[in-house]
């Protein structure tokens, strides 16, 4: 109460809340309504809540014609993703994809455990089935140190004849750091039906791309933005049962190597990392809103 009482007092025209009901944030402020208009900014669904005012997203992530439950009058930005340019001086070397040398495709995926559903191993379990002697390679922090989760893990794919040995937990003993572990990938597989964004572009700075298939709400199409916003539209499926048939057109060496050599730079010359551009596209729909 009291931090709304010293918004108000501030006379703010637009007041913003990042990030949605997540952590620790203050997200239940903004039933205070206090200020003029209310924006609800990168949350992961509609709030439900009736004070917030509008949701600032873009095409990809909320498409006029799928009709997700929404409490918000929504503002459609070009491109809702933004993020620092990466660069050679800070980022690590990209080696060639070692698919090259090993003769099998090792897959990864890099996101917090809590996004690894049932629905996400289905669809890996698939990939791993139809492409021979690939392996999947799992890391976050070090949460996935957790017994628990390696077993719940391996029992699903050794129950449907996949080998333990083709699963590796990626953990503090390699030694390495977040980034380098990319060097070690051929394609990074998104979860479902909670998809990445920051995963997602660690990826593809270092020449991975990232292969995810769309849902019908705004969480599961994260993934889906960056990846449109860094011209990589190629590596999203919208239809679960055309989820292997594409990415065996994509899984080759010709393909990966191409990316693997040019990723990084695409990507810092996109939209996603035009940081001008971005601020310009926000402006205007902060001035929208206010004039409405």
């Amino acid at each position: 109460k009291r931090a709304s009482e010293l918004i108000i007092s501030d006379n703010i025209d637009i007041l913003i809340f990042i990030g949605g009901l997540t952590g620790t944030n203050r997200y239940l402020l903004s039933t205070y309504k206090s200020a003029k208009k209310q924006i609800s900014f990168h949350p992961a669904s509609s709030s439900g809540i009736k004070e917030l005012d509008y949701w600032i997203t873009d095409s990809v992530l909320n498409p006029i014609n799928i009709k997700e439950k929404i409490s918000e009058k929504v503002i459609r930005m070009e491109h809702l993703f933004n993020f620092t340019k990466p660069e050679n001086n800070y980022l690590p070397k990209i080696n060639e994809p070692p698919m090259k040398k090993n003769n099998f495709i090792s897959f990864s995926s890099f996101s917090n455990p809590m996004k690894l559903s049932l629905k996400s191993l289905e669809l890996w379990l698939e990939v791993l089935k139809n492409f021979q002697g690939s392996k999947l390679y799992l890391k976050f922090f070090n949460f996935l140190d957790n017994r628990k989760i390696q077993n719940t893990i391996y029992n699903f794919l050794e129950k449907n004849s996949i080998q333990k040995e083709r699963i590796i937990f990626i953990n503090k003993k390699f030694k390495k750091t977040y980034l380098e572990y990319y060097n070690d990938i051929d394609i990074a597989l998104d979860t479902f039906p909670y998809s990445g964004a920051t995963t997602s572009f660690g990826a593809i700075c270092m020449g991975v791309p990232v292969y995810t298939l769309t849902g019908k709400n705004y969480i599961s199409r994260q993934s889906a933005s960056v990846l449109t916003s860094a011209g990589l539209s190629d590596w999203i499926v919208h239809d679960k049962n055309d989820y292997i048939k594409t990415l065996k057109k994509l899984a080759n060496l010709k393909k990966v190597s191409k990316l693997r050599l040019n990723l990084r730079k695409q990507v810092a010359e996109s939209p996603l990392c035009n940081g001008v551009k971005f601020a310009k596209n926000f402006e205007d729909a902060l001035e929208k809103i206010f004039y409405e």
